[in-house]
């Protein structure tokens, strides 16, 4: 019987016994910290089906800490160069993220961001000062359901490798390319239409659309920011018809891209 502070190692078929330390857990505890993630280039992932949707991607995984009823399901799917911990119930919850931890944790590499990609000829998204996790998370699922491959972020948008952004996202934060960086001076040195979600713009519904640009969204507060809109060449708005205030990023994603791809997917 394992004790809560043990745990079985089992690499290439070996099985050895071995302390989860209380270093190793603070160094898991701490990957929930943007400096952290960034200091040790890892981040950490949740749950059953996220960490199997990770094993499936390119993205390297560095260790698996999982059940024994999680492994006995799935250890065949793991790669033989992933170091696989197996912990009781108890340990897991200590690493966890989740409010209830799902039979596995995994920690992996954050991949090095690479260059982006011309978009001229497809669509994509530019969010500009996100910053609450689960919005983030939304928009990368909406991207990936209507086959939006890339999204650029300002750099002050939330980190996509946050915890609440990795369990928002599911699986679709593997299969989305998303970059961090100056949303100014890359619209400066680009040519593609920039459709702009604002209060004021053409009610989406009946305005001209494209099957490629950058949709670029501001954040829920403060909306898209003023030295972005001299690059807005399409100023879209969703109507409202009822007494909501507003719409949060991710559902005012969703119903753009809906609009987008419900116009142009033929084409698409």
């Amino acid at each position: 019987m394992l004790y809560s502070h043990q745990v079985r190692i089992s690499i290439f078929g070996i099985n050895k016994r071995k302390m989860l330390t209380k270093a190793k857990i603070k160094f898991l505890q701490s990957l929930q910290h943007k400096k952290f993630r960034q200091l040790y280039h890892r981040f950490i992932i949740d749950g059953d089906k996220t960490v199997r949707e990770l094993i499936n991607s390119d993205f390297i995984i560095e260790t698996i800490y999982a059940e024994p009823w999680w492994l006995n399901k799935f250890n065949s799917l793991i790669n033989v160069s992933t170091e696989v911990v197996e912990v009781g119930s108890e340990a897991l919850q200590n690493i966890s993220t989740l409010q209830s931890a799902n039979g596995v944790v995994a920690v992996a590499e954050i991949p090095a961001s690479g260059v982006v990609a011309a978009v001229e000829k497809k669509l994509c998204i530019a969010l500009d000062n996100i910053n609450d996790p689960g919005n983030l998370g939304t928009v990368i699922r909406i991207a990936e359901w209507f086959g939006i491959d890339t999204i650029l972020c300002s750099e002050t948008c939330v980190d996509a490798f946050n915890p609440k952004v990795v369990n928002a996202a599911k699986g679709s934060l593997f299969r989305t390319n998303i970059h961090y960086l100056n949303l100014q001076y890359y619209f400066s040195k680009n040519n593609s239409k920039v459709f702009g979600a604002v209060l004021d713009g053409e009610n989406i519904f009946k305005a001209e659309l494209s099957s490629s640009g950058i949709i670029l969204i501001g954040s829920e507060a403060h909306g898209i920011s003023n030295e972005l809109y001299p690059f807005i060449t399409h100023s879209i708005s969703i109507p409202a018809y009822g007494k909501a205030e507003s719409l949060n990023a991710g559902v005012a994603t969703g119903i753009i891209c809906a609009e987008f791809l419900k116009r142009y997917y033929n084409q698409v």
